[in-house]
C-alpha cells in the first residue's frame, strides 16, 4: 500500500468488525492506495480483522465498551500508537471512532479526518465531531451535508473488483448452497439483521395483495447490536402466514457478487433511534451493477444511480413495499442496460483511492481543506 517517496502514516480507528458497507469501502480502497501506510485499531472483534490481515495490514483489536473508563483506555492506546509510530494522521471511521480519534489526536497532537459512512447521531454528537476534526469525508453528498459540511469531499464506495456473476452462474452459486430458486418471483435482502434495515417490512409486504406471489431470500445474520433479531423476524413471518415463502441464508460473504439470480433486490431501510436511512446504499449499487431491478426505500443516496432501474417506496410502509416489488417487472430491461453502463462508468477502487490519498496528504499538511478551515 505504499509507493515511491515518503509514505503518509495513518492510524485508522474503526468501530465495527462485521462485514458491512464501511468495511467493504476500506477493503476495496486500501489495497489500491499508494504512498499510504496504515495501521488499524478495531474497536470490536469479528471477521473484518482477518480481511485486513489478509491485505497485509497491521491490526490491533481493542474491544471497547461504553463506559468512560473503557473509552479513555482506547483513546490512550491510539494516542500512544500515533506518537510511537509516528503517525501523520488519524483516520476515524464511525461515530465512536471519531470520538476516540479526536481525544487521541488532541493528546498526540495529530490531525484527525472523519470518514463518515452513516447518519448516526447527525443532529447531536455527529454535528460536534464534524467541527472537532480537521475535515470530514463521506461516501455520499447527503452524509457530509447532514454533518453541516456540505463542501466536504465525497469518496464513494468503489465498484466491486470483478464483474458480477451472470444470472445463470449466480443461480448455480445459490443452488450449491442449498437454496432453491425454482419458485418465482424471488426478491433478495442482503444486510445485517437490525431493525433499522427494515427486514420486518419486507416480511409484512409478502402478506399484501400486491406481493402475494413473491418469495424472499434473507442474507444476513444477527448483529451484536440486536441479538435475537432473526428469531423475532421468524416469529413475525409465522404470525403473518408467509414463513413458507422466506428462506434464511445466514451470512454469505461476498453475496453482492451473486445477485443476478434474483428478480429484485430489496433495500427496505427505515428509521431507528439515532440513525435515519442509509449513508450510501451499497446493496443498491450491487443490485444495479448486477442488472437486477431494485426496490428501495426512498431517500437512499445510491438511488441517484438507478436511471429507471429502481422502484422506490415510503420507508416503514409494507404496503408501499409490496406495490414496489410488483412494479419491478417493468424495470427489467432498464436494469439490464443500467448494469452494463455502471460496470463501464462507475468509479473503481484506484480512482477512489487516489482521491483518498490526496485528502489525507492535505490533512497532514494543514492545507485549506474542503469542509473546514485550516487548523
Amino acid at each position: 500500500m505504499s509507493g515511491t517517496g515518503r509514505a503518509v502514516r495513518a492510524v485508522i480507528v474503526h468501530g465495527g468488525a462485521r462485514l458491512g458497507g464501511s468495511e467493504t469501502w476500506l477493503a476495496r480502497v486500501l489495497p489500491a492506495t499508494h504512498d499510504l501506510d496504515v495501521r488499524v485499531v478495531l474497536l470490536s472483534e469479528g471477521p473484518f480483522a482477518e480481511v485486513l490481515e489478509s491485505l497485509g495490514v497491521d491490526v490491533d483489536v481493542i474491544p471497547s465498551g461504553r463506559s468512560l473508563r473503557d473509552l479513555a483506555h482506547v483513546a490512550r492506546h491510539v494516542a500512544s500508537l500515533a506518537r510511537r509510530w509516528p503517525a501523520d494522521v488519524i483516520l476515524a471511521d464511525g461515530v465512536k471512532a471519531a470520538t476516540l480519534g479526536v481525544a487521541a489526536g488532541t493528546r498526540a497532537r495529530v490531525p484527525v479526518v472523519w470518514l463518515k459512512h452513516d447518519h448516526a447521531y447527525d443532529r447531536s454528537l455527529g454535528w460536534v465531531l464534524a467541527r472537532a476534526v480537521r475535515t470530514v469525508a463521506g461516501t455520499s453528498a447527503e452524509l457530509v451535508a447532514a454533518a453541516g459540511r456540505p463542501d466536504a469531499p465525497v469518496l464513494p464506495v468503489p465498484r466491486p473488483p470483478g464483474v458480477p456473476a451472470s444470472a445463470s452462474d449466480a443461480a448455480r452459486y445459490w443452488q450449491a448452497r442449498g437454496i432453491s430458486l425454482d419458485r418465482r418471483p424471488v426478491a433478495v435482502f442482503v444486510g445485517r439483521l437490525v431493525r433499522s434495515k427494515g427486514v420486518e417490512d419486507a416480511i409484512r409486504a409478502l402478506a399484501t395483495d400486491a406481493a402475494r406471489t413473491w418469495y424472499l431470500l434473507v442474507v444476513g445474520d444477527d448483529d451484536a447490536a440486536a441479538p435475537g433479531e432473526r428469531r423475532r423476524l421468524e416469529s413475525i413471518a409465522t404470525a403473518t402466514g408467509v414463513a413458507d415463502r422466506i428462506t434464511w441464508a445466514g451470512e454469505v460473504p461476498g453475496a453482492g457478487e451473486w445477485l443476478g439470480a434474483f428478480d429484485a433486490v430489496v433495500v427496505p431501510t427505515g428509521r431507528a433511534r439515532h440513525i435515519v436511512g442509509e449513508g450510501f446504499g451499497l446493496v443498491v449499487l450491487e443490485g444495479l451493477m448486477a442488472g437486477v431491478p431494485v426496490a428501495a426505500a426512498a431517500g437512499i443516496p445510491a438511488l441517484r444511480l438507478a436511471n429507471g432501474a429502481a422502484v422506490t417506496f415510503r420507508p416503514d410502509s409494507p404496503d408501499d413495499l409490496g406495490r414496489a416489488l410488483a412494479a419491478t417487472g417493468a424495470c427489467v430491461e432498464a436494469a439490464r442496460r443500467r448494469g452494463e453502463e455502471l460496470r463501464r462508468e462507475y468509479p473503481d477502487a484506484q480512482t477512489v483511492a487516489a482521491a483518498f490519498v490526496r485528502l489525507v496528504r492535505a490533512a497532514t499538511r494543514g492545507d485549506s481543506l474542503p469542509g473546514g478551515e485550516r487548523r
